[in-house]
């Protein structure tokens, strides 16, 4: 895609939210059901943020991309303690 229509698409494409382990942005997919993993953008001071082409060969969103964003502090201590309350059962 050009620059110009990714800026066009913007409010039409999905975003994924995910996370970043120290050098990638993670996610999990919901195509594949693996997690898959980009690198920085060139967005200055969002570099994780923006939009990046799918991996899955058989995803719908091979065609245009996504969005990432990062999760929130909020939202990552929810998902830790619905995980914890499930690994504890």
């Amino acid at each position: 895609m050009t620059e110009e229509e990714i800026k066009k698409s913007r409010y039409s494409l999905p975003t994924i939210k995910g996370f970043v382990d120290g050098i990638h942005f993670r996610f999990y997919c919901s195509f594949c059901k693996k997690f898959h993993a980009h690198g920085q953008g060139r967005s200055g001071a969002t570099l994780w943020h923006g939009h990046r082409l799918s991996h899955c060969d058989d995803s719908p969103y091979k065609k245009g991309g996504y969005y990432l964003k990062e999760y929130t502090q909020k939202e990552l201590k929810l998902m830790k303690r619905w995980i914890d309350s499930m690994l504890n059962k």
